[in-house]
């Protein structure tokens, strides 16, 4: 195996098939969000001002990419995350109760490690919604990634009609798991080892309890304090066969208030961020608490697609070494 792909490997799906087919799932996706979750889909924007704080650095491990315009000077910065300048449009485009935002985003960060399951771009879909404060809890969480397991079940029915040599891979139920449960069952194995035979054992998973495992001094994952309540938030995790690993494709959560935004800020040390005019709005109430839900929708092809490398779904930069490989061995790269 080199570059993380075995070894005769070669995609069901020819490179037309694969263009297609990520298209699809595309449109199925945000045709089924904005009518299961009463959405309006917005665009997304590439850049925003360095000191709005709408960009997210993952508690200072991930640089953003930034460059200064002209005439006037002001530092720009391209968006690593859609997750807070969805929050800050919700409010500023009226959304009502009940109501919400879609976007389609593709995301550049830089500090991304390459490898097979990821690139330092990748595609994500996702909403944020507005709901009456008292219904925030875990069961709401719950309600929400039953939903969209739904809506992804019936894109893979989909896909498995047009193209009938891909298999049927998603089960009608899932697990839901704590950080610290998945750790103590396994001690002796780090965290992605944890995952990869968690999901192989056991199908999809739902991980939660972020809050714990931070509180007890854990600092990875690299979540930031002024995004989600880590107490309401979860990742979903899938086994992909194919390159046989825990692949995350997804997260579900509720946005920080300024309780909480103090809370964890306390627990990070990061009391710097609240000068930025994001963090002020939450300190002052300014911004409404939201459900946030987001698809790493690379990763999602990748699996549904039944690829061993993410560069067969995404186009992105890589290493002389892997595209020799790759054109050598017939390797379908975007």
């Amino acid at each position: 195996m080199a570059h993380g792909i075995h070894i005769g490997y070669s995609s069901i799906l020819t490179l037309q098939e694969t263009i297609a087919a990520i298209a699809l799932i595309k449109v199925e996706l945000l045709k089924r969000f904005t009518k299961e979750f009463n959405l309006l889909e917005v665009d997304f924007p590439l850049i925003c001002s360095e000191e709005t704080g709408f960009n997210d650095d993952f508690r200072i491990t991930e640089r953003p990419v930034d460059f200064d315009i002209q005439p006037s000077g002001i530092v720009g910065e391209v968006l690593q995350s859609p997750n807070k300048w969805r929050r800050y449009a919700v409010k500023k485009y009226g959304i009502q109760e009940n109501e919400g935002l879609l976007t389609f985003s593709n995301v550049l960060r830089r500090d991304i490690k390459q490898s097979d399951v990821n690139a330092v771009n990748f595609t994500e879909i996702g909403f944020d919604k507005l709901l009456g404060k008292n219904v925030f809890s875990f069961d709401l969480i719950h309600a929400t990634v039953e939903k969209v397991w739904e809506c992804l079940g019936a894109i893979e029915k989909i896909l498995i009609k047009k193209y009938d040599k891909l298999t049927e891979k998603f089960d009608k139920h899932f697990n839901w798991i704590a950080h610290n449960e998945l750790e103590k069952s396994m001690r002796l194995l780090t965290y992605q080892e944890r995952l990869n035979k968690y999901t192989r054992e056991n199908g999809a998973t739902v991980l939660y309890g972020l809050e714990e495992i931070i509180q007890d001094g854990i600092l990875v994952p690299n979540e930031s304090q002024d995004t989600f309540d880590w107490k309401l938030y979860a990742k979903i995790f899938v086994y992909n066969f194919y390159q046989e690993k825990a692949i995350c494709i997804g997260y579900c959560g509720v946005t920080v208030d300024k309780e909480v935004l103090q809370k964890q800020t306390t627990i990070t040390k990061e009391t710097n961020k609240i000068k930025t005019k994001f963090d002020a709005m939450i300190a002052t109430n300014e911004l409404p608490v939201t459900l946030s839900f987001g698809i790493y929708k690379s990763q999602l092809d990748l699996y549904l697609l039944e690829k061993q490398h993410i560069s067969e779904v995404i186009s992105s930069v890589w290493e002389d070494d892997f595209m020799e490989y790759a054109e050598k061995n017939e390797i379908q790269v975007l």
